[in-house]
């Protein structure tokens, strides 16, 4: 009987664990080798999320996109 009864008072200390929830697509993590210019030898591992690439690689059109429409000043004479 005092067993029983001490095996439920340290059961009904423990809190339930909680489930495991399988990481988000967006929370999965990425790594991608980024090659040295001019370098035979080996470049360098980068890793993020893919929410993290997704906005880098907004942010890369972003740029190219301003620089493409940027004005330019008078050209020649």
């Amino acid at each position: 009987m005092m067993v029983t009864m001490l095996l439920l008072l340290a059961l009904a200390g423990q809190e339930a664990a909680p489930a495991s929830v399988p990481p988000s697509k967006k929370d999965k993590v990425i790594c991608k080798k980024e090659e040295a210019t001019g370098s035979r030898l080996g470049g360098r591992r980068i890793c993020h999320t893919r929410l993290e690439w997704d906005e880098i690689a907004l942010i890369a059109r972003r740029d190219v996109q301003e620089a493409a429409t940027r004005t330019r000043g008078p050209v020649g004479n």
